[in-house]
């Protein structure tokens, strides 16, 4: 067998062999190291990419416009391709920039780009963006007075969303519907939204949209944490890491978009006692 290189141990997860099998790595199991809301470079030691600019949060009237342009670099020279994401929810975007010509309170949450150069993808920091007049807005007759805030849960663990809002007539005639991720939740229409039994499909950004007759406004988006979340079923944990395995006989290329859509990536081997692991738990093949 021929001795590979350090960077070929870094860059490949599995070769293709006599038995081919791939692995998605779910990263930082039980956390979501993604929406972490500083400024500054992002680069990553499992990825071949770095941004080099990023923009700063936002705050912007209804009607304004604004633009989010992300700068990337790929260091072998490959080719990057771009898709923009808000609030959890691919926007078909697939530039390095956004542009809003005219924000409304549907242009409020937080967006994030995924960079992929074929081989390697990484995803910039959340950018919020704020629409400050829909902020307890009474122009439509509806007012929030208090703003669903962040939460963090642990895994197992009950945590809940709240909010409060009233309308011109001072009634209490209002409809609540919570989102996550852009998604109506079922059953979740009062204005406090529980989650019990925390795991780390919870986690996501949320959202509650509260109307009376053909009027409605949207709170602001909050972003909810499950820690110590365990790794998804049929997976293994191993160092911070849920691993998968899959006997699909695919391209290098189409094996790293099937993972890049499951929010994974193809394993990469970075220490021997990783292989020593991989190999303990079944998943044969040729292991760089």
């Amino acid at each position: 067998m021929e001795k590979k290189s350090p960077q070929k141990r870094l860059i490949l997860a599995l070769l293709v062999g006599i038995s081919l099998v791939f692995i998605l790595a779910y990263q930082n199991c039980g956390s979501n190291g993604s929406n972490d809301n500083s400024g500054g470079t992002t680069s990553s030691s499992s990825t071949n990419i770095v941004i080099t600019s990023e923009p700063s949060d936002l705050n912007v009237d209804i009607g304004d416009s604004f633009r989010l342009t992300v700068l990337a670099k790929s260091e072998d020279d490959l080719d990057l391709t771009y898709s923009w994401y808000k609030d959890g929810v691919d926007t078909g975007v697939k530039s390095n920039s956004i542009s809003i010509n005219s924000a409304s309170e549907e242009s409020e949450g937080y967006y994030h780009i995924r960079i992929s150069n074929g081989e390697d993808s990484i995803e910039s920091r959340y950018i919020q963006v704020q629409v400050g007049a829909s902020y307890g807005t009474s122009s439509i007759g509806i007012e929030i007075t208090k703003e669903p805030q962040p939460i963090t849960i642990e895994n197992g663990e009950t945590g809940f969303l709240d909010v409060q809002a009233e309308d011109d007539s001072r009634d209490s005639n209002l409809t609540y519907q919570w989102y996550r991720n852009g998604s109506a939740i079922s059953g979740a229409q009062q204005s406090e939204f529980y989650i019990e039994n925390a795991s780390e499909a919870a986690e996501g950004y949320y959202y509650v949209l509260i109307s009376k007759e053909n009027k409605s406004v949207k709170s602001n988006t909050v972003f909810v944490t499950v820690e110590g979340a365990s790794c998804p079923s049929g997976s293994t944990e191993y160092n911070g890491h849920c691993y998968i395995r899959y006997g699909s006989k695919l391209s290098y290329y189409s094996a790293a978009e099937s993972c890049r859509v499951k929010d994974g990536y193809l394993a990469r081997v970075t220490s021997s006692a990783e292989q020593t692991f991989l190999i303990g738990q079944g998943f044969y093949g040729w292991i760089g």
